[in-house]
């Protein structure tokens, strides 16, 4: 234990004869030295995202509560089924590939019910429209046929009493004038006044009734077959309707069989509506109900990267920026995009009380072998900083969280906070702690510094006055 003790002691000495020989050599030439100079950069962002589809489908269960009826029973189909069938998770498919099936056969006797109604109704549309069609007729038939033949029939009635009554009439002026003679006698001149005056009566009588049958018959018998008409027209307009409701019905059912197999509406990757708030898990033999999602399918040839940018730089971030991408399931490969839009809305990360907003940046061409989810990078060309104070990325460094460069100030160094702003593959934008034209360590590794209570001649902090402060020339504005 005493050796060891005393090889600790000889190692610590050794240790610190060690820095405090190299504490006197100029810090300059003990370590890589670099200007702070002023540069044109070109920044780039990155920002960590992952893959999702710009289009993805919602796939959902289209059954309708439905219901028919034939010779007064009534059949129902209550808008849900059961999953017969499903695509296995994860499937590329092609448009119209079949990615379920559910149970059809309640929908398939409403089908056959309603074929049922549909002939019933077509059948009844036809009598309809036969009917219609013999009351048209029959109302040509009386006006063009039978209404002249009666008007012609009392016509000829009027005609032939007119002429009886004229020949009693030439009779009657005849016997007169023969009984003025002594010829005939008185009773045969009363024979032919009655014989004239009957005949008048019945020539008043035929063209009374011609009249009445003008005036009130044939109008009366024309009304009520045009009457007929219309009713029929009525009838004829209710099946019409009544096929055409039927029909509508007839291809709503026709759609609910055909919705009870599922076919993709483009191509993409099958995902699983899983809704594990409520403990659904989508597989087969589950009852599904109108309206639920089944399947999530992102359309695999247009694919984008959602990437979570920090609120600092969103102001700079516009539509239609460079992207280069890297995905993390294609080493090696870079991919090329560009940002399609930036999130509206925050979104909150309570762990470091730091807010994102989601960049949504769209990749040029088809890639073969992007998924949804795959988590990528994304590098963002942001716009040029002209004239900036800048240092290489590789003398900033990090102590006990602050971000610091090793100042040279005559022979010993002093280690200066800054602050940072835009980074390039090489160069760090400054905005405060530094000059234009100091010299600071390139390559500072902390632990080779000793602490300012073990050197003091070694690392100085910097001091507080407002001399370490850049001027404002100095000060690259963000």
């Amino acid at each position: 234990m005493i050796l060891s003790l005393s090889l600790a002691v000889m190692g610590g000495l050794g240790w610190y004869a060690k820095n405090r020989a190299q504490a006197r050599v100029p810090a300059r030439d003990r370590f890589p030295i670099t200007a702070v100079r002023r540069a044109d950069l070109r920044p780039t962002l990155k920002a960590g995202g992952q893959l999702e589809s710009a289009k993805r489908t919602i796939i959902e269960c289209r059954l309708e509560n439905f219901s028919a009826g034939v010779q007064g029973q009534k059949l129902y189909a209550g808008g849900s089924s059961v999953l017969l069938q499903i695509i296995p998770e994860g499937t590329v498919v092609k448009k119209g590939d079949v990615l379920a099936i559910l149970d059809s056969s309640d929908y398939q006797e409403l089908l056959r019910v309603q074929r049922i109604n549909m002939q019933r109704a077509e059948a009844d549309k036809l009598q309809a429209d036969l009917d219609h069609e013999i009351a048209r007729l029959a109302l040509a038939e009386y006006r063009d046929g039978t209404l002249k033949e009666q008007e012609e029939d009392y016509r000829r009635r009027v005609t032939l009493a007119q002429a009886d009554l004229n020949q009693a009439r030439e009779r009657l002026a005849w016997s007169r004038s023969m009984k003025a003679k002594g010829y005939v006698s008185t009773s045969v001149v009363s024979t032919d006044e009655y014989t004239a005056a009957e005949l008048e009566l019945k020539l008043q009588q035929e063209e009374g009734a011609f009249e009445v049958f003008r005036k009130y018959t044939a109008s009366r018998t024309l009304r009520a077959l045009e009457g007929d008409i219309i009713a029929a027209r009525t009838t004829l307009d209710y099946q019409t309707l009544r096929v055409d409701r039927h029909r509508d019905r007839l291809k709503i059912l026709e759609e609910q069989v055909a919705n009870c197999t599922i076919r993709a509406p483009h191509d993409g990757y099958v995902v699983y509506a899983h809704d594990r708030r409520h403990d659904i898990l989508i597989e087969e033999g589950m009852p599904v109900r109108e309206g639920q999602d089944l399947i999530y399918l992102p359309d695999l040839n247009d694919m984008e990267v959602v990437a979570m940018l920090n609120e600092s730089i969103v102001p700079e971030v516009r539509p239609g920026m460079k992207v280069n991408i890297q995905v993390e399931g294609l080493p090696g490969r870079v991919l090329h995009g560009r940002v399609r839009k930036v999130g509206q809305i925050a979104i909150s990360n309570w762990r470091t009380d730091v807010n994102y907003y989601e960049g949504f940046v769209s990749i040029e061409g088809v890639e073969p072998g992007l998924r949804p989810g795959m988590s990528s990078q994304v590098e963002i060309d942001l716009p040029l900083r002209d004239d900036v104070l800048a240092v290489p990325s590789e003398s900033v460094v990090n102590n006990e969280g602050q971000d610091v460069c090793y100042v040279v100030r005559g022979d010993d160094l002093e280690r200066r906070p800054v602050k940072l702003g835009r980074v390039t593959h090489n160069l760090t934008e400054v905005t405060a702690g530094l000059r234009e034209g100091e010299q600071i360590v390139l390559d500072p590794d902390p632990e080779e510094f000793l602490d300012e209570s073990e050197a003091p001649s070694a690392v100085v902090s910097a001091p507080s006055d407002s001399a370490s402060e850049p001027g404002p020339r100095d000060v690259a504005t963000r």
